[in-house]
């Protein structure tokens, strides 16, 4: 039980600078965006939450349940992740860049050029692959690693974001 409220308490307390640091990333990538650049930013967002939802196929649930019951072996898991992660990179990649233009709803208007069609492809494939990883470090009851994983993500996230807003002007970028 003590290692359950340990474990409770540390994410709880994780949860504080990572917050911080998505609100400092979103305030730079507002100001560098603008309302129309972070308008299309928040469309390719939610439709790569959407992609990955409905081409995850549930896998981190599977993933959760499986390993940590012990019902199938960890490998045979991994297997079927690989699995996952390959058919739902072929199904999204088609989707994504070999659909016609008039019947892509993926996109805003004007904003399908190849630069957007590859950013939410890669964008799946990363959250979708982090997310297997995540479930494998939940199953194996590694919260730690998870948190540290997390407050990595998001404090990477924002120096880069921050990085890319004080250095825009500099590099002629408007």
């Amino acid at each position: 039980m003590r290692s359950v409220s340990k474990n409770l308490i540390q994410t709880i307390l994780i949860q504080f600078p990572t917050i911080l640091f998505g609100l400092v990333g979103g305030i730079f990538s507002a100001r560098m965006l603008g309302p129309e650049g972070k308008g299309v930013y928040a469309l390719l967002y939610t439709n790569m939450e959407i992609l990955s939802m409905l081409f995850g196929f549930g896998i981190t649930l599977g993933i959760n349940y499986f390993v940590a019951s012990k019902k199938l072996s960890g490998q045979k898991v991994a297997g079927m992740s690989l699995g996952t992660i390959i058919l739902s990179s072929i199904l999204v990649f088609a989707l994504v860049f070999l659909s016609p233009n008039k019947l892509n709803l993926l996109f805003p208007e004007g904003h399908d050029a190849l630069f957007f069609r590859c950013y939410l492809f890669f964008s799946f494939y990363m959250v979708l692959v982090n997310r297997i990883i995540v479930a494998f470090l939940n199953a194996k009851l590694r919260f730690k690693v998870v948190n540290r994983v997390t407050l990595f993500s998001a404090g990477l996230s924002m120096i880069i974001l921050t990085t890319t807003f004080l250095l825009k002007d500099s590099m002629g970028w408007s």
